[in-house]
């Protein structure tokens, strides 16, 4: 029975998310405004590289904003996984719900290509604690342009 109030738990968080990502990106564009990555929340490629910059100097504690990790955590991934939405043009928030997955609990991007796996922006801020490298641009311009990428890629074999 546990963990059915847990799954009710996680499912009643996503979709807290998902009505408040709005919220999220006001709080990403206020803590913007007052450190020197202030601009537009937007997707094209010199945004998505000075969100995440911005993103990798609060890791590391270079600046100081109103906000605290996890909540910064949420608006990041948030502002990742719509990235990747409005760039590829496709793709659906859901709840990863296989117990055996690293995004187990966690909103996802589902559907954003063909037989493509779910784009997990929670891990990928995981992943930025750890190295602390970027590399949201790089992942989604190859979303974006998976299949030219996938057509052309044993063309340098020939």
């Amino acid at each position: 029975m546990a963990h059915l109030q847990g799954l009710k738990d996680m499912r009643d968080d996503f979709e807290h998310f998902l009505v408040g990502m709005d919220v999220l990106f006001e709080d990403l564009d206020d803590a913007l405004a007052s450190t020197p990555y202030a601009g537009p929340v937007a997707y094209d490629d010199a945004s998505l590289a000075r969100i995440e910059k911005f993103y990798l100097d609060f890791l590391a504690g270079k600046i100081r904003i109103q906000i605290g990790p996890q909540r910064m955590d949420r608006i990041v991934a948030a502002f990742y996984g719509e990235a990747l939405r409005e760039r590829r043009g496709a793709g659906t928030w859901v709840l990863a719900e296989d117990v055996h997955s690293e995004e187990y609990g966690t909103p996802v991007i589902h559907g954003w290509a063909d037989g493509a796996m779910n784009f997990a922006p929670f891990v990928s801020c995981e992943l930025q604690k750890s190295d602390r490298k970027p590399f949201i641009v790089g992942t989604i311009d190859y979303a974006v342009n998976l299949e030219s990428i996938e057509a052309s890629f044993f063309d340098e074999f020939d």
